[in-house]
């Protein structure tokens, strides 16, 4: 956490090794990035996913975040390897994305999953993918473009957030791909504001 507030996100559990993320220079632009390895089919590679401290955006009523990302395979090889992140209160999977329909499921800070549908650009590419929630209305966009848009929203955290994987006890759900920054905002942004920070990514990493 680079804000200046303690909020690091810390290994999930403390026996295995295999709770990280594998840092991997020279991953975009010459750039660093971590790498998450899970594997729903082997025990030694499951669990790579961080705990986030919930208490910074529990009291969130609306947040924004742009997460810059890419995936192992597009689609993903299995229905247990597609969750970046897990912030929502509904207890279904992220999914970016699904291997059954190619579809982006995403829950950020909402009570309710929502499919986004299929996405344009390759998934194995590192995109921004950005989320924006608040009453009445939840937003997704990859590379500043808009994929989604709804009306239907109410704005819900779980208690137990991850970073890289499922916010369960469980070791089912993770991610399987490379994630090199995530910026967090605890409103949502302006279009003026917005264009700021595509422009950041943009420029940093050349996507």
């Amino acid at each position: 956490d680079f804000s200046g507030n303690n909020r690091h996100f810390t290994a999930f559990g403390t026996s295995s090794p295999n709770t990280q993320g594998i840092y991997k220079t020279n991953q975009q632009n010459s750039l660093p990035g971590i790498q998450f390895t899970h594997d729903a089919n082997s025990a030694t590679t499951t669990n790579t996913r961080y705990d986030t401290p919930s208490a910074f955006y529990s009291a969130y009523t609306e947040s924004e975040v742009f997460v810059v990302l890419k995936t192992t395979n597009d689609p993903q090889t299995s229905n247990l390897v597609g969750c970046w992140g897990k912030f929502g209160s509904d207890s279904l999977t992220v999914h970016y994305n699904f291997n059954g329909d190619s579809s982006i499921y995403e829950s950020f800070g909402s009570t309710a999953r929502k499919n986004s549908g299929n996405p344009t650009p390759t998934l194995t590419n590192f995109n921004n993918y950005n989320i924006a929630t608040k009453a009445n209305s939840f937003i997704t966009r990859l590379n500043g473009t808009q994929h989604y848009s709804t009306t239907t929203n109410t704005v819900g955290w779980t208690s137990s957030g991850r970073f890289g994987g499922q916010a369960s006890s469980d070791d089912d759900s993770g991610y399987s791909g490379t994630i090199l920054e995530i910026v967090w905002f605890s409103r949502v942004l302006n279009s003026s504001e917005r264009a700021l920070v595509n422009t950041y990514i943009s420029t940093k990493y050349s996507i």
